[in-house]
C-alpha cells in the first residue's frame, strides 16, 4: 500500500476523476481506524467534495503504484 496525506482538497472534482481512474483500490482511513474504499463506494467521493481535512489531514492509501503517481501528480498540479 502507498500512503498519501492530503492537508487540503483544492479541486474535489479533479480528485474524484483521479479516484475513478485508479487501477487499484483507494482507501480513506476513518477516525475509528477502519478503511473506506473510495473506489467502490460512490458516496465516498461525494464525501470528499464537502470534507474539510483536519489538522492531521486525510490519510489516503492506494494499492497500485501507478495510481500513487497519479495522486502525486494531482497534488502537485492542483497546488500550483
Amino acid at each position: 500500500m502507498y500512503r498519501l496525506n492530503l492537508k487540503r482538497i483544492p479541486n474535489a472534482n479533479k480528485l474524484e476523476e483521479v479516484i475513478r481512474g485508479s487501477k487499484g483500490d483507494v482507501f480513506l482511513k476513518l477516525p475509528d481506524n477502519e478503511y473506506y474504499n473510495l473506489k467502490e463506494e460512490k458516496m465516498g467521493t461525494q464525501l470528499l467534495k464537502v470534507c474539510k481535512p483536519g489538522s492531521d489531514g486525510l490519510d489516503i492509501r492506494v494499492s497500485n503504484g501507478e495510481d500513487y503517481i497519479q495522486f502525486l501528480s494531482y497534488m502537485v498540479n492542483v497546488a500550483s
